[in-house]
């Protein structure tokens, strides 16, 4: 499921419906679609850890090495780029 477009509150009640369906979170993974904001960045992955998801894909930009080992150090949920 692409997040990110809107608020932080709008893609947590997306991944619910989603997960209405597809039942658990490991059975669902998000696209952050590569996201500069640090804060929003770190307020999303908060917002959605509690779903136990597969992982989250691109949660900031791909050759933002700095934020993505800061975002892993945080132990969120699993991370993909």
């Amino acid at each position: 499921i692409k997040v990110g477009a809107d608020s932080v509150d709008r893609d947590r009640r997306r991944v619910e419906a989603a997960l209405a369906i597809a039942g658990s979170g490991a059975a669902l993974a998000v696209d952050g679609n590569g996201s500069p904001d640090r804060a929003i960045t770190f307020a999303r992955l908060e917002a959605l850890a509690s779903y136990k998801l597969a992982w989250f894909e691109e949660p900031c930009p791909v050759l933002d090495y700095a934020m993505m080992a800061e975002l892993s150090t945080a132990d969120l949920m699993p991370l993909a780029t």
